[in-house]
């Protein structure tokens, strides 16, 4: 299973799901997770004819709208809503977003992220230089 963390308006599931990388992975799960708000507009945004093929509607794709600064909360809503299973191997994505949240917010769900799932590895991304043009936007 995937777990993306702040997914924005990442379309990484719909690329690789055009390459047939789920091919044969049954049971693979991507859930992307974001404040509500901006996840009742990305919804809005996959009603477009080409993200309809990948219906977001699909037991592969779940969006969920959540508040990562709440991890008790944003793991009862992984099991309970898109039937996350900590037990599973698991790829947890922060892409661009750990630096938009408070300091002692990351550090609690950087501690959360193992202490819930059992084997997980993350893939972190980052600004590292906020003078950059990156990094002013």
């Amino acid at each position: 299973q995937v777990v993306s963390l702040g997914s924005g308006y990442d379309t990484t599931f719909f690329w690789l799901a055009s390459r047939a990388a789920f091919e044969g992975f049954d049971n693979v799960k991507y859930v992307e997770v974001d404040y509500p708000a901006l996840i009742g507009r990305k919804e809005a945004m996959l009603q477009q004819d080409f993200f309809k093929q990948f219906s977001s509607e699909s037991p592969k794709h779940m969006l969920l709208g959540a508040d990562l600064r709440k991890t008790k909360a944003l793991q009862e809503a992984l099991v309970a809503k898109c039937g996350v299973d900590p037990s599973l191997p698991t790829i947890i994505i922060t892409e661009c977003v750990l630096n938009y949240i408070r300091t002692k917010h990351v550090r609690n769900l950087l501690r959360w992220i193992p202490k819930f799932f059992v084997d997980a590895v993350s893939l972190g991304y980052d600004q590292l230089h906020p003078e950059d043009a990156f990094g002013e936007v």
